[in-house]
């Protein structure tokens, strides 16, 4: 193999190997030479080594080469669960190979005393794609990034005093050291990673497990050094909303044309300035698209151009329209998003939703066919008329439902005939809804029977309404629910008891209305009266033995009341919720590291005593308390900490700062 190559591919200098580690090891050092890159599937010890025989010229080492799906999705990606090589052993790769360019270990976790203690060589390093232990959350990866453009803006105005002030260079070179080992004093993981980076002057990708998803941020970046440019322009340019941000009002062609292909998101089309500024070929990665349809032939048709060139890659489509008619078709080029191959539809749409448009059966039952991924349609103010005699399109892909109950149960409509949208989605298992009516128009009866007929697995409800209906929804239309959801503001005594009806089944109770205070660096502060029917929640925990989340985070529970009501969902697995007296960042990070401690050391005896560990712990804590097994404290952290050590299954943990996750 190795005669051949050279002999007629001698200037191959790139290999991607997708083979075990019993042929990739013997490959890199038997058949190829001084290559220059090298992509492999997995690390190993073996791998390592015959990686490391190309040191001399090797520029670019790859492992797992992902796509730009991998790199922009939303949460931390997982991570190889068991790697054949120890992040120690991979610290031989930057230590010896000082010609490296590219380090791209997306799925491997390394250990920053192991970073700290390797003399990395390769100082032309310029792209970084590794994930370091201690570094597992979206803040505190975007942390460790601004802290190193941080760094690197103040490591440059270093340097240009000392060059300004000294006549030696030497001088101002040994400056730079100074400057990466005493610009901040600190521990932190996000402190040590960022100084770790400041070294390597020509860095300008980095990649920690999630991208930097702030557009001020990537521009803020830009003003440091123009190198990065290109390095952050995918996120300057990911998203364009012609309606929130003032620098897209002039966007024209020729800059769609030069960043098109970059952009994934565009929201606020309302004009055919804006469609005419879109159309390009370069725009064809489109993920999502908001768009408000007008009554223009031109506007129609460019549309229809954007879904055409888009539809292999769409996958959340909104269309509205300002004009309220309700028996006149707006014609939308729905048509677009289909492309046929073979007879079979291409489309990636998932998530749908139509607003104020007024579509035929026929119509709605067309479009549904074209859209054979969708799981998620939400319908506001859409009229279905011009009824059909066929039969409705059943879409049995599709879901989650999301509408408001004066949308499902017209009350103007004979149900005695199947023509209610429900009907079209046979396997229907969320529906969120809402409704600011106090009292409800439609039979309560009626509306339990169309659930029943039309959509048998339904098991997840998400109510926004007033306190009567979500009451009356919850005991006399749905039976034997698995998750509920509902507002924050709408919780009551009896809405309380009407989710207990479904204690049997019962696997998740969330509120909705509190994502973004889960993201805040402070404690939030609770609005009204935190403390209305906190007793009454008990109810929950203590008699739904199969619930694995509970969240209340906008109600301050008493640690006494909690204590009292000997929780039976033994299989939790996320908390939410507020604790009086656990009220600042302090307390609250010390309850959760006392939890982690406590669950480290139950888990150290379980495995001393696989047999008898789990029962000699729990018969303790029937007796007098984990506290009394683990720690002596009577202080508000310890005893959250020892009711959260009951719960084995617990992995995800919010008490007002910061959402806590443990391994299991």
């Amino acid at each position: 193999m190795k005669d051949q190559f050279a002999q007629y591919c001698p200037l191959l200098k790139a290999v991607g190997i997708d083979t075990p580690a019993t042929i990739t090891a013997p490959l890199l050092t038997k058949t190829f030479q001084t290559l220059t890159r090298i992509i492999v599937d997995e690390m190993s010890p073996d791998i390592i080594t015959a990686i490391l025989t190309h040191q001399e010229t090797l520029a670019d080492v790859i492992t797992f080469h992902a796509s730009d799906d991998f790199y922009e999705q939303e949460g931390i990606p997982p991570l190889v669960p068991k790697p054949l090589a120890s992040g120690r052993e991979l610290q031989l790769i930057p230590q010896t190979c000082s010609r490296l360019t590219t380090l791209e270990l997306p799925t491997l976790q390394q250990d920053m005393d192991d970073i700290e203690s390797t003399a990395w060589s390769c100082t032309q390093l310029e792209e970084l794609y590794i994930r370091i232990r201690g570094l597992d959350t979206k803040d505190m990866v975007d942390r460790a990034i601004q802290l190193w453009v941080d760094y690197r803006e103040e490591k440059r105005k270093n340097r240009k005093e000392n060059l300004e002030s000294c006549s030696d260079l030497n001088s101002s070179s040994a400056q730079d050291d100074i400057v990466v080992d005493t610009l901040h004093n600190s521990d932190s993981v996000e402190e040590r990673v960022a100084r770790h980076l400041v070294r390597f002057e020509k860095l300008k990708k980095v990649w920690l497990g999630h991208t930097i998803k702030s557009v001020q941020d990537a521009l803020s970046c830009v003003r440091v050094c123009n190198a990065w440019n290109d390095a952050f322009a995918s996120t300057i340019w990911h998203t364009v909303d012609f309606t929130a941000q003032e620098r897209f009002i002039n966007v024209d062609s020729a800059t769609v044309k030069k960043h098109g292909h970059r952009i994934r998101v565009v929201n606020g089309v309302q004009s055919n300035g804006h469609l005419l500024a879109l159309h390009h070929s370069s725009l064809c990665k489109l993920k999502s698209l908001t768009i408000v349809m007008l009554r223009d032939s031109r506007f129609q048709a460019y549309c229809g151009d954007l879904l055409r060139q888009n539809a292999t890659s769409i996958t959340n489509l909104d269309v509205s329209t300002r004009i309220r008619s309700r028996y006149t078709p707006l014609c939308f080029p729905f048509d677009a998003i289909y492309l046929p191959t073979g007879g079979q539809a291409t489309s990636r749409l998932s998530f749908l939703k139509i607003q104020n448009l007024p579509l035929t059966r026929d119509g709605f039952s067309w479009l549904l066919r074209l859209c054979p991924a969708l799981k998620t349609l939400h319908v506001e103010d859409m009229t279905i008329y011009d009824e059909s005699c066929s039969e409705p399109y059943q879409h049995t892909g599709l879901t989650e439902l999301i509408a408001p109950i004066e949308q499902v149960f017209r009350p103007d409509i004979d149900y005695s005939a199947n023509t209610l949208i429900l009907a079209h989605f046979p396997r229907l298992e969320s529906f969120y809804t809402w409704s600011s009516k106090v009292l409800l128009t439609i039979s309560l009866d009626l509306m339990k029977g169309q659930f029943e007929q039309n959509c048998p697995l339904l098991r997840h409800i998400g109510i926004d309404a007033p306190k009567n209906v979500t009451t009356a929804l919850l005991t006399q239309v749905f039976e034997s629910l698995t998750a509920i959801t509902i507002s924050a503001e709408d919780i009551s005594v009896n809405v309380i008891m009407a989710i207990t009806s479904h204690l049997k089944t019962l696997e998740s109770i969330s509120t909705s209305g509190f994502n973004e205070g889960y993201d805040q660096d402070e404690v939030p502060q609770l609005s009204g009266d935190p403390s209305t029917s906190v007793q009454e929640i008990q109810l929950i925990p203590q008699t739904c033995s199969r619930l694995t989340k509970l969240e209340f985070p906008t109600r301050v529970m008493e640690m006494s009341d909690i204590e009292k009501a000997d929780w039976s969902c033994t299989q939790l697995e996320e908390l939410y919720i507020r604790i009086r007296d656990l009220e600042t960042k302090d307390k609250i990070d010390r309850a959760i590291q006392l939890w982690i401690g406590k669950a480290g050391m139950k888990n150290a005896e379980e495995k001393e005593n696989p047999v008898t560990g789990t029962d000699l712990y729990r018969e303790s804590c029937v007796q007098d308390g984990v506290t009394n097994v683990l720690h002596n404290g009577d202080s508000i952290e310890e005893r959250v900490a020892q009711h959260l050590v009951r719960f084995e299954r617990l992995r995800k943990v919010w008490l007002g700062h910061k959402v806590k996750c443990i391994r299991v």
